[in-house]
């Protein structure tokens, strides 16, 4: 590893952050990329298989010795230290949608804090106020246009088939999810280990303060990983195009990050493992879906006088 890679990593990155790792065994110790890790494609072969030694079974990379390879596959999952934000998945769907309409350079999707100085009734004006502020320079999409492609055709079958589908059918209904091509998204729901704990349990094996964490013993002594201060989330993102046609260029690009909560009935949390309803899904379908007039505003609500 050079020295320029263990130099600290910003703690605050708007795109997130990858290959990088704790300073230390301290919670909340500062983060520093990793040093280069040499992939053995032996140690790969077996973890993958696990120990039945057997691809696509249950026991995949489960127990697999080899730490470096472990982290940086865990990483390339989403998994591990990774962390994404939604600007950041944005960019990469933005940069798969620029580079599949053939275009060699794109701007990468910024933060706007707020636009001053337009009435509300000037609408005409914003685009081209917002068209005056820059936040970068065009910078290359890196991404061969067919290989772009390849990765949105295959996205694009998401609410058709595959994980997206319920929440889409939530949106629309099945026939219209079967048939629209004007889309293409990824679902993403990381797993936590409170999935499967009950919000009660919870509760218990991580009290703050008070009584019950004085008999819980001294704050020395080790958490469980379930008591994690992150809350569970899912995610997607997608590409779609401006008219809601089959095909020509993608103009939008969407990522939707949301909290999953415990469900009353049953007291564990909501979707664990990527299966059932996916609320980012359903935000994102009704954003793109009203954005290109498939699916009608809510009517204002009418002043009842009793």
């Amino acid at each position: 590893a050079s020295a320029a890679a263990q130099e600290p990593a910003p703690l605050a990155v708007a795109y997130g952050r990858l290959m990088t790792q704790p300073r230390g065994d301290r919670l909340g110790a500062p983060m520093q990329l990793r040093p280069a890790a040499d992939l053995s494609a032996a140690i790969l072969r077996l973890c993958a298989a696990g120990a039945d030694g057997r691809r696509r079974s249950d026991d995949d990379w489960e127990k697999c010795r080899g730490g470096a390879v472990v982290d940086v596959v865990a990483e390339g999952w989403g998994q591990g230290h990774a962390r994404a934000s939604p600007l950041g998945i944005a960019g990469m769907m933005s940069t798969l949608a620029a580079a599949a309409n053939g275009q060699a350079t794109l701007q990468r999707p910024h933060l706007v804090a707020s636009v001053r100085g337009l009435h509300p009734s000037a609408t005409p004006e914003l685009p081209a106020a917002l068209a005056r502020w820059r936040a970068s320079a065009e910078q290359p999409t890196g991404v061969a246009p067919e290989a772009a492609e390849v990765i949105l055709s295959g996205l694009s079958y998401s609410h058709r088939i595959g994980t997206a589908r319920t929440a889409c059918e939530q949106v629309f209904d099945a026939r219209r999810c079967r048939e629209l091509a004007w889309l293409a998204g990824k679902t993403g729901t990381p797993s936590f280990p409170s999935d499967g704990v009950s919000l009660d349990e919870l509760a218990r094996l991580c009290p703050r303060g008070g009584p019950a964490a004085a008999a819980a013993g001294p704050a020395t002594t080790a958490r469980p990983p379930m008591c994690s201060a992150l809350r569970p989330y899912k995610w997607y993102v997608a590409a779609y195009r401006r008219d809601g046609a089959a095909s020509g260029p993608w103009t939008h690009a969407i990522a939707v990050l949301s909290e999953r909560n415990w469900l009353r009935t049953s007291g564990q949390v909501h979707g664990a493992g990527d299966h059932g309803p996916n609320p980012s899904a359903e935000i994102a379908l009704q954003v793109a879906g009203r954005h290109l007039g498939l699916i009608g505003m809510p009517a204002p609500a009418r002043e009842v006088t009793p």
